[in-house]
């Protein structure tokens, strides 16, 4: 049976783990890669919930497992326009990363 933490739409499977998990992981990321992969993955799914925020005007579900986020959107009417927006915003936060780190470097 999995455990979940729920925190207003936030749903946490697994919490003991997860954390567990991500402090091991950072406790041996020398090089600091893990972690900039770690925000680079939050950025994304951020892009994702912004999106769903502007086009529904309110929070989804968001689940946080060990694998990633998951937004629970059953019952939402969503246009096939709003599906593309919506998935394309993930990575147009990547491109967006991708231009500020070559600016930068």
């Amino acid at each position: 049976m999995k455990r979940a933490l729920r925190i207003g739409p936030l749903i946490f499977r697994d919490p003991v783990l997860l954390c567990g998990a991500l402090y091991v992981l950072l406790w041996f990321d020398a090089s600091g890669f893990l972690r900039l992969g770690l925000l680079a993955a939050v950025l994304h799914e951020l892009g994702h919930i912004l999106v769903y925020c502007i086009q529904q005007r309110h929070l989804p579900v968001i689940e946080v497992t060990m694998t990633g986020f998951c937004m629970h959107t059953a019952g939402e009417r969503l246009s096939p326009r709003q599906r593309l927006v919506l998935a394309a915003a993930g990575p147009a936060v990547n491109f967006l990363l991708a231009g500020v780190w070559v600016l930068r470097l």
